[in-house]
């Protein structure tokens, strides 16, 4: 099993590597869904102030958003340093 996810983080960190690299992502990592949530159960449900909205995307996507973010966020504690 260990050895299965060596293999997987290899293969997305290479993946990774060339989207950057290359600047391009594929079209699938920009399909969302949005679903509407509730938020007040015992609120009128025909209000549209009454809903939020959460997107779904694929695994993928948010693997690439973390390494993305622990990244800027690195490079923001640096900033504040300088300023």
């Amino acid at each position: 099993m260990l050895r299965n996810v060596t293999k997987l983080c290899i293969h997305l960190s290479l993946f990774y590597t060339l989207c950057i690299r290359h600047g391009y992502l594929p079209t699938r990592f920009m399909d969302i869904n949005i679903i509407p949530l509730v938020e007040y159960k015992c609120s009128d449900l025909t209000d549209i102030n009454n809903y939020r909205a959460i997107v779904l995307c694929n695994v993928e996507t948010k693997i690439l958003e973390k390494i993305i973010l622990s990244k800027v966020l690195s490079y923001s504690d640096y900033d504040k340093y300088w300023l």
